[in-house]
């Protein structure tokens, strides 16, 4: 840069010139400074390309080097490295009970996949779930356990896998608070529990009686919803599994006036009593059964009732059975009237009443006039005929 300047000026200024203080301009100076105009121009340009190409770089990596800090800092990157570093942890969610990471198994086993889960509740996935729902709402319980406790809560759940198989997972649910003592994340960890052969064949036996069982049973949900039905109680009213599930107990209830806000009222003053009652109940074909149904709430480990045991007993023929008896014992068969045993109750109970508010008391004795002579000359028929219009009449 410094020779080219040089160079330059020393052409254009003449020798005689060099003594004088004005500088005088011709025409043969115009390749010249073109030249020089040249060679200072790519000199420019290769010297910023250098120091451009530096400055690039240098933020380049500035940058890089700023975000994996930021990365590193954030919690999803933490979140991220939990999952790929601890297999046991099979989700992890905010503060909401939003998902915010999974384990890739686990998602398989829930028939989930990346980034379907990302954002939603518990709730929601119960609802668009196929297989699992049950799995959802029991981490929805979970949640709030954990969280009103502040510490980790554990629950043994079985989960329904792709092939049709079930495992049971032994779930942990912690909750991480910040550093003001906020809720930050819930992290659950679970595990397979390895059942043994005795544990195995206990479940079988119950799920067999359950199901074979010539007594009706059902099983509800807190919300007294139909969670489970037996094949007896199908046969019973004449619908299927799926036509009752998730509907309220009142659903198969004659009478559907607040049944089941009423069972609630009664359960909560009565937490372990057994609720125990005879409901008209209505067939699948419109038939009316009278139902001795009695209740009993489920006592989970968490100490909650999450479920209700259910039977059901058609009693219909029964109290048919026991209103004809109490009939024959107490009413007299040919006129319809009481007998002699229930007359002599029902006097003293008049007599009684008569006495305590001070009133006056007829009796009347009525007797059939020659009654005798139309046995006599018409036969008994025509008797117990005179007997009974009588008792009409009167």
């Amino acid at each position: 840069f410094v020779c080219s300047i040089a160079y330059t000026f020393a052409q254009i200024y003449q020798p005689s010139l060099f003594e004088r203080d004005i500088f005088i301009f011709s025409p043969e100076i115009i390749p010249l400074l073109i030249n020089s105009f040249l060679v200072i121009s790519i000199f420019y340009f290769f010297y910023t390309q250098r120091n451009c190409s530096k400055i690039g770089t240098n933020k380049i990596k500035l940058f890089q080097e700023e975000t994996i800090n930021q990365n590193k800092n954030s919690p999803l990157y933490t979140d991220q490295l939990l999952i790929n570093y601890f297999p046991n942890i099979l989700c992890i969610k905010d503060q909401n009970g939003r998902w915010i990471q999974a384990n890739s198994e686990y998602l398989i086993s829930l028939d989930m996949q990346y980034p379907d889960y990302i954002g939603k509740t518990d709730a929601y996935l119960a609802l668009n779930s196929n297989s699992n729902s049950s799995v959802f709402q029991e981490n929805i319980i979970l949640t709030k356990k954990a969280w009103r406790l502040r510490k980790s809560v554990k629950s043994n759940m079985p989960i329904t896998l792709k092939n049709g198989d079930t495992v049971q997972l032994e779930i942990l649910t912690t909750p991480i608070f910040d550093k003001n003592n906020q809720p930050f994340r819930l992290l659950v960890t679970g595990e397979q529990v390895q059942q043994s052969h005795k544990t195995k064949n206990e479940l079988a036996l119950f799920t067999a009686i359950f199901s074979t069982s010539h007594l009706s049973f059902i099983i509800l949900d807190e919300a007294l919803k139909i969670a489970s039905a037996n094949n007896a109680f199908c046969s019973l009213f004449g619908f299927s599994l799926n036509e009752v599930n998730n509907q309220f107990l009142s659903y198969i209830t004659y009478s559907k006036q607040d049944f089941c806000k009423s069972i609630q009222t009664y359960f909560q003053t009565n937490h372990y009593q057994l609720w125990s009652g005879e409901v008209e109940c209505k067939k699948k074909n419109g038939e009316i059964i009278l139902i001795k149904l009695e209740i009993k709430p489920i006592l989970s480990k968490y100490e909650t009732f999450d479920n209700y045991f259910v039977t059901l007993e058609d009693i219909t023929l029964l109290k048919e059975n026991e209103k004809r008896i109490l009939r024959i014992a107490h009413y007299d068969h040919l006129t319809g009237l009481v007998n002699r045993a229930m007359f002599m109750d029902r006097l003293a109970q008049f007599l009684s009443a008569a006495q305590r508010h001070k009133l006056n008391a007829i009796i009347f004795f009525i007797d059939l006039d020659n009654f005798k002579i139309v046995n006599d000359t018409l036969g008994h028929d025509a008797g117990d005929e005179v007997i009974k219009q009588t008792a009409t009449r009167l």
